[in-house]
């Protein structure tokens, strides 16, 4: 869901831990071993609470300001998500017509 954030360009805040886990190891630690999580998050389009208190303060601050990390969310919508025609539906028929009709 971090990409569809950063199509329509709002604030994100990833939750980076938990009461739950066995292990360890944070779950913030656990996502930043993922190679493909640890590449898109050198983009600095998003925060990461590693407590309750850092959630709460991050998500005041973008409701305050919207904009903080928006640079980062563009570089990541033009680096993975590429052009946006808008017309995604229309050509899922179509690829679907095209191969279930033919």
């Amino acid at each position: 869901m971090m990409l569809e954030a950063c199509i329509f360009d709002k604030p994100i805040v990833n939750i980076g831990y938990d009461f739950i886990r066995k292990s360890e190891q944070k779950s913030y630690e656990a996502c930043m071993n993922e190679s493909h999580l640890r590449n898109i998050f050198s983009y600095d389009f998003a925060s990461v609470a590693k407590t309750q208190q850092e959630a709460i303060d991050q998500i005041n601050s973008y409701i305050k300001d919207p904009s903080i990390h928006a640079k980062g969310r563009q570089i990541v919508k033009e680096e993975y998500c590429g052009v946006n025609a808008g017309k995604a539906s229309e050509a899922i028929v179509k690829n679907m017509y095209d191969n279930i009709m033919y």
